[in-house]
């Protein structure tokens, strides 16, 4: 097995864990997706939809979004570790 640079472990890694988060929000966002399509506009489901809605939006911000930021910040705190 060849040496791995750090750095383009570092890459690799950042790249599963986002896309780890992206494979959790996807089939989420296709579920909410099919069930606006299928559902008939009456005044009971809309409240469901906005809902959930809400839902999908904050598990992008919170799995996604955010995920790329912490990792980046947790990858110079354990450098500042390593350092020391």
């Amino acid at each position: 097995m060849s040496e791995i640079n750090h750095e383009k472990y570092k890459n690799a890694f950042r790249e599963l864990t986002i896309n780890d988060g992206k494979k959790g929000f996807k089939p989420y966002l296709t579920s909410f997706i099919i069930n606006i399509l299928t559902y008939s506009v009456t005044l009971w489901c809309l409240g469901s939809i906005i809902g959930w809605g809400v839902g999908v939006i904050a598990h992008y911000i919170g799995g996604v979004a955010i995920l790329g930021k912490k990792l980046l910040k947790m990858e110079a705190e354990a450098e500042t570790i390593v350092e020391n």
